[in-house]
């Protein structure tokens, strides 16, 4: 079976982590102390999304925000400090 392929935009990558889990636009938005409306125009319109915003999504989905936003953490350096 061929894996599926994560969306590169965040509002495809919103709407993608969100099924994946199994939660209603309304369920996302409860977690994330927002409407539906909020939820639904930030996967159909790509309406721009604060940090903080980015974060209460990613924690209510259960992932991290490198991964809801399609990045790779910050490598810590050997000799940092």
């Amino acid at each position: 079976m061929a894996r599926a392929t994560i969306p590169t935009a965040l509002n495809e990558r919103v709407r993608y982590f969100r099924e994946a889990v199994g939660l209603t636009q309304d369920d996302l938005a409860v977690r994330v102390g927002v409407t539906r409306q909020s939820i639904s125009e930030i996967e159909t319109a790509g309406v721009g999304v604060s940090v903080e915003r980015a974060r209460a999504i990613a924690r209510a989905l259960g992932i991290t925000t490198w991964l809801l936003l399609g990045e790779e953490p910050p490598i810590p350096l050997a000799n940092a400090g």
